[in-house]
């Protein structure tokens, strides 16, 4: 069943994504120091 697991991992991606935004982009920075 990929067509159910294509629209799954998409929403599992978005939800990762928004739940952290700032996460993602703090530790981006630290690394850039």
């Amino acid at each position: 069943y990929p067509e159910v697991h294509e629209p799954l991992a998409e929403y599992k991606v978005d939800s990762k994504e928004k739940e952290v935004p700032t996460n993602h982009c703090s530790r981006r920075k630290k690394p850039r120091r």
